[in-house]
């Protein structure tokens, strides 16, 4: 897995990009994420191949990241 950040849009827009090993196939998640504060993220996605970039953070689409250092 790799991604691709624009940490000058608001929200940031995240592109996951997952590559099989033993191909070429790849697959793209589209996400946003918002820094709550210096350890704390919250990010949204779409699981529908089809599905745009998410607009909103709700619950059904939304994962709280923390920080462990």
């Amino acid at each position: 897995m790799t991604y691709e950040a624009n940490l000058e849009k608001n929200p940031i827009e995240i592109d996951l990009l997952l590559t099989k090993l033993d191909s070429t196939d790849q697959k793209k998640i589209l996400c946003i994420a918002k820094l709550e504060d210096k350890n704390n993220m919250v990010l949204a996605m779409m699981f529908d191949a089809y599905s745009d970039r998410p607009t909103e953070f709700n619950d059904s689409n939304s994962i709280k990241l923390k920080r462990v250092e």
